[in-house]
């Protein structure tokens, strides 16, 4: 009888697992490439951007200079889908864009969701301080976290409202944002 109940214990416990594995899964795979500017995040590069948008405003890639990460960036002005200034992450000697962000600070969030829709997933995070030698900071999923984050995975686009729905960062990613992984390496 008992080794019945240990069994039948392990199988729940095993069955919970695998479903969270599922789940995750999943939910990872729900992310698509963000296209926009007639680019698609992941595999057009800095040149296809600067053909759609025109010439960087300032970029970090001149004398084989490299900033932030290992990341060759390049700066633009944009009047789409809001009024800002847009960095393109992009790997050095490919040139490929690993994301793309946004910054304004005279919009609201309301103009995000008039652009790209009301398909959103809120998402809450609590922010975690990583140890030194490490990325500074990450995020971690926290049903009562204190950070609200805007999801669009179908488009691979991540916002982060400030207060009085104004519009924080904008991201266009081609996969989950590695800054919302929960991981410090």
């Amino acid at each position: 009888m008992l080794m019945s109940r240990l069994v039948s214990a392990s199988v729940a416990v095993t069955s919970a697992v695998l479903a969270l594995c599922v789940s995750w899964v999943a939910a990872e795979s729900q992310w698509l490439p963000a296209k926009v500017y007639s680019i698609q995040v992941g595999t057009s590069g800095v040149g296809d951007l600067t053909r759609a948008i025109g010439k960087p405003r300032q970029q970090t890639d001149n004398d084989n200079m490299v900033w932030r990460g290992g990341f060759a960036i390049y700066q633009y002005d944009v009047s789409w889908p809001v009024r800002g200034r847009l960095w393109a992450y992009a790997d050095p000697p490919s040139k490929r864009l690993i994301f793309l962000l946004l910054k304004s600070l005279d919009y609201r969030m309301s103009d995000i969701v008039k652009t790209f829709g009301s398909e959103y997933q809120i998402t809450r995070y609590r922010k975690q301080a990583c140890e030194k030698g490490k990325k500074k900071v990450t995020f971690c999923a926290d049903s009562n976290g204190p950070v609200a984050v805007y999801e669009y995975p179908e488009q691979g686009i991540v916002v982060f409202p400030r207060p009085n729905d104004a519009l924080g960062d904008v991201y266009f990613v081609a996969k989950p944002l590695e800054l919302l992984s929960c991981q410090c390496d």
